[in-house]
């Protein structure tokens, strides 16, 4: 019989977790509104950078022919792995090109834009870090300061506001994980569906989707039962394909094209096989740690070093199977990323995925430490602060500190320093353009080719152009010491590493 105190407490509970649940809302939203008013103004502010010159084109492209295409690749060398990319681009999946295009669709045709659709991205995965912390049992505060602390930390500050596909991927990765712990705890076939879903988006978005493929196939054979070990990883695995399968129509429009575009990215072993990097992993954890210990600094990397440490004892010691099996994910997937890659091709955004996880185990650290002390609410806020402090040095503030300065400056305003530079050079001529202000050279309707000779990419020096332009940034390029290439004039403010800065050069290659 259930008692009138009964009820009561009841309806306490209930309004106890509504409660928890609106503020828990309203500090995700908070989180989200810092993240935006810090990061877009200089997402949209800044040139080009690494890899963008790529990635960044293709939503421009579908929204005009349906397909993902780099017009300023013309590639046909048949080494490179943007062969014939100008027709179709094959070597990467579509499905971030895709969701580039959105954006697109509705705000300008700039760099900034394609950045603003992997920080959408960005925060969805911070929403799901949360939600995949309260799953394994953190409180919501301990939650919420994983979250917080994730979108502040150099972990996440990169792949959040570069136009790559890294973070839409790890998004759909935490998404999976969700997706399979809910099955575990309710015993629904549908959860297991939507996780496998989950890892057919996150393989049509970028290829390390190969990762916690693996880990949540392994995971759904042990947790299994019986037959259940074959229904269930054959249901996820169906699941996954059919979804992944979707390329295939697009795939089918230029077949020669993607086997030869697909080949070139993925078919070369710089550095041995799989197989003997997985038995001998020593070379490529130490390449890949000592990459991210340089990326995101000695602080940065100790807090999440001691967090999963920290996390794995406690989920030991605690039975918390939950946070054992994030902190499982999180020890396999550097391993997974480090064997996969190599150690010869640094892939910063890739570790956005491990982060999420291991912020979920320093969260948890938190909790515990602080329950242990007592007083957990105040010595919480105090422990979590100091650490949010600590994360301040390298998130960009600085930068965003120089734009607002500087705010009407067109120097340091990229959209505007590229179309008043376009403005002034002839508009029938071809342009070799490099990575800071490609984009802007495409959208403006010249005819554009990228500066770049590396064969395994492009090589323009096969193509006639009458105009070099490379930014402050092009090492790698030596086209401007080329006999026939000739310095015009150079625009911006070279002596400041965050003003835009251009060369521009005449060229006359015959001989």
């Amino acid at each position: 019989m259930v008692t009138t105190e009964g009820i009561t407490a009841i309806q306490g509970s209930s309004d106890v977790a509504r409660s928890e649940r609106r503020s828990a809302r309203i500090w995700l939203a908070v989180i989200a509104v810092m993240f935006l008013a810090i990061r877009v103004p200089v997402m949209y502010r800044q040139p080009g950078g690494q890899d963008e010159d790529y990635y960044a084109v293709p939503g421009l492209t579908i929204l005009q022919t349906g397909i993902p295409q780099l017009p300023h690749v013309p590639a046909r060398n048949l080494e490179s792995v943007f062969y014939r990319a100008d027709v179709a681009l094959y070597s990467e999946p579509p499905l971030c090109f895709y969701f580039q295009a959105l954006f697109y669709a509705v705000l300008p045709d700039v760099y900034g834009t394609a950045r603003l659709a992997s920080g959408v991205a960005g925060l969805l995965f911070v929403a799901l870090v949360y939600g995949l912390s309260r799953t394994v049992g953190a409180n919501v505060t301990a939650s919420l300061w994983a979250a917080g602390l994730l979108s502040l930390s150099r972990w996440f500050y990169f792949p959040a506001t570069t136009a790559r596909p890294d973070i839409l991927c790890g998004m759909f990765g935490i998404a999976a994980i969700l997706c399979v712990m809910q099955w575990q705890r309710a015993d629904r076939v549908l959860w297991l569906v939507l996780a496998g879903v989950c890892i057919g988006l996150g393989g049509l978005t970028h290829p390390f989707a190969i990762v916690y493929a693996i880990q949540l196939g392994i995971w759904v054979i042990v947790i299994s039962r019986d037959w259940g070990r074959v229904k269930f990883p054959a249901i996820l695995t169906a699941a996954a394909l059919l979804v992944f399968c979707l390329w295939v129509p697009l795939i089918l429009l230029n077949p020669e094209v993607f086997q030869v575009q697909f080949g070139n990215q993925f078919g070369g072993e710089g550095s041995g096989s799989i197989c003997q990097r997985a038995i001998f992993p020593g070379p490529s954890l130490i390449y890949h740690l000592r990459r991210m210990w340089e990326h995101v600094g000695a602080i940065q990397f100790l807090i999440l070093a001691i967090g999963l440490i920290g996390g794995s004892l406690t989920s030991w010691r605690g039975r918390n199977a939950g946070l054992r099996s994030v902190c499982l994910l999180a020890w396999s997937a550097m391993f997974l990323i480090s064997v996969a890659v190599g150690p010869h091709h640094s892939v910063i955004g890739y570790w956005v995925y491990p982060a999420g996880l291991m912020f979920i185990a320093a969260g948890a650290v938190l909790q515990r430490l602080v329950d242990m002390a007592g007083e957990s609410r105040r010595r919480f806020v105090i422990a979590a602060t100091t650490t949010a402090m600590l994360l301040i040095p390298g998130s960009g503030i600085r930068m965003l500190v120089v734009q607002i300065r500087h705010w009407n400056d067109i120097e340091y305003d990229s959209p505007r320093f590229a179309r008043e530079l376009i403005s002034t050079l002839p508009s029938d001529d071809v342009f070799a353009v490099d990575r800071e202000f490609a984009l802007d050279f495409i959208v403006a309707g010249r005819r554009t080719l990228l500066a770049q000779t590396l064969p395994h990419y492009f090589r323009v020096d096969q193509f006639h152009y009458d105009y070099l332009v490379i930014g402050r940034h092009d090492d790698e390029n030596l086209l401007a010491g080329k006999p026939g290439t000739e310095l015009i004039r150079t625009e911006g403010i070279e002596a400041d590493e965050f003003a835009c800065y251009a060369e521009i050069y005449g060229v006359d290659l015959r001989e």
